[in-house]
């Protein structure tokens, strides 16, 4: 169940965890949707190569939006303050994702040198990747929050003696 702070009120959490966990996926979706990080020496056709760069775009899109609407979602929860920073975080590197990827996408790469363009592509998946683990932790904490797993265990009344 989600707590709304202004109202106090719950819903039925809106499928939160859901959500939280579908970022994870949606962010490994945007690596299959780029075939030459997954099989080396891959060569695509002009259209397959738009038709996966476009894919690519969108679901790097909805990976922000979602970060956004996933760490608004969790402003309205009582759960942790570091899940909280941790969802703004993925919003941030979100941001920088897309920047890079923009970059990548208009050609701006052809001002610089060569390397300096392997560099920005190395940031841009470097940056993706640290989006899933971030979006892991997040999950999993919200989950376990959820879940009241970060509650200490009562202890017995009579310890049984070892």
């Amino acid at each position: 169940m989600m707590t709304s702070k202004e109202t106090g009120t719950q819903d039925s959490g809106s499928g939160l965890w859901k959500r939280l966990y579908g970022m994870i996926w949606l962010n490994v979706l945007t690596f299959i949707l780029v075939p030459s990080l997954l099989i080396p020496g891959v060569v695509l056709s002009s259209t397959e190569g738009t038709i996966l760069t476009g894919l690519h775009i969108l679901v790097g899109a909805a990976v922000l939006g979602l970060a956004i609407y996933n760490m608004t979602s969790l402003e309205m929860t009582e759960c942790p303050d570091r899940i909280k920073r941790i969802s703004k975080v993925i919003v941030e590197m979100s941001v920088l994702a897309s920047i890079l990827g923009v970059i990548i996408a208009v050609g701006l790469w052809n001002l610089q040198t060569f390397c300096q363009f392997d560099l920005i592509r190395l940031m841009h998946l470097v940056v993706s990747l640290a989006i899933i683990t971030q979006a892991t932790s997040v999950a999993t904490g919200y989950d376990m929050w959820e879940e009241k797993e970060f509650e200490p265990k009562k202890a017995e009344a009579n310890p049984k003696p070892s």
